[in-house]
């Protein structure tokens, strides 16, 4: 059976946890005593559910979890892509990092959100929940579903359901991690030169999957400057983007050792299909005959 990493031991066994704030360059958007109230908060959400207090220290260095603002590279290996797309990230192994280039705002109850001001309070609440261990949620409403994070946060649950299409027909099950670098198959939002000696050169070009030589990397991009579409079964198709579920379904294909096909049904056709019935109504794609033949000559048929 194949599994994406998950945790198997608790990430922080003791019961009192340390933290800090790097207070320099934070963010204009923000004084550092309203950061301090809002991670304070942050982590008494948290606190109440569980056997664990947190503490703050002004030692950033010696701190259990240090949380910090960055911009762009910055020695992690998961980049920020300015405003917009990815906002923040964490990891059990006690960081926490915003994506200083953002707007953020500690929203009041009452206030209606302006979508290009992140709240700042909701993301950490949701940072802490990796930093503890926990993965995404697929569950509407829940602090860890997907979010702020561009067209992954948007489209996560349809590339759960790709997975999930595949996962049917072979003996392999797939599991979330929260920690994109632990992973077996990693998905990314890129845009221009990534660093994998295959840039998106236009908005046209909207993703490709990546198996490396030595078959230790297995890597799905997706154009974040592409226009995508949530299509949505028996509606009128959209038109002038693509289909995110369609691409989703064959490059996880891809990811999983399939090359393109010549056969128009496939979902692994190597020309983009619009989806539609005769009066141009998305019809969801799925996987053909020889797409079920072709993954299960690989790993075998399904459970």
């Amino acid at each position: 059976m194949h599994r994406i990493t998950e945790f198997l031991d608790i990430p922080w066994p003791k019961n009192i946890i340390t933290y800090a704030i790097q207070g320099t360059d934070i963010t204009s958007d923000v004084t550092l005593i309203d950061l301090r109230k809002v991670v304070r908060e942050g982590f008494d959400i948290w606190s109440k559910y569980i056997p664990r207090d947190f503490i703050e220290r002004t030692d950033f260095k010696t701190a259990n979890i240090q949380l910090s603002f960055w911009e762009g590279s910055h020695n992690d290996n998961i980049s920020f892509d300015g405003i917009g797309g990815i906002v923040a990230h964490a990891s059990y192994k006690g960081i926490l990092h915003y994506d200083r280039d953002e707007k953020w705002k500690r929203y009041s109850i009452a206030e209606k959100e302006n979508p290009r001001i992140k709240d700042l309070l909701a993301v950490t609440i949701h940072e802490i929940g990796h930093v503890l261990g926990i993965g995404h949620s697929k569950i509407p409403g829940s602090v860890m579903i997907l979010d702020y994070q561009g067209d992954f946060g948007k489209n996560g649950t349809l590339i759960f359901k790709a997975v999930s299409t595949w996962s049917s027909v072979i003996p392999m099950n797939f599991y979330q991690t929260p920690e994109i670098n632990s992973s077996d198959i990693r998905v990314r939002f890129v845009k221009g030169e990534h660093g994998d000696n295959g840039p998106f050169s236009n908005a046209t070009d909207v993703a490709h999957s990546i198996i490396t030589d030595d078959h230790r990397n297995f890597e799905i991009h997706f154009n974040s400057e592409a226009k995508w579409a949530q299509n949505i079964v028996g509606k009128p198709l959209i038109q002038n983007a693509t289909d995110f579920y369609a691409i989703a379904l064959k490059m996880t294909g891809g990811v999983l050792g399939l090359q393109n096909s010549l056969e128009p049904k496939s979902i692994m056709y190597y020309l983009y299909k619009k989806n539609i019935d005769e009066k141009e109504n998305y019809i969801e794609p799925n996987l053909s005959e020889n797409d079920v033949k072709g993954i299960q000559k690989i790993y075998g048929p399904g459970f």
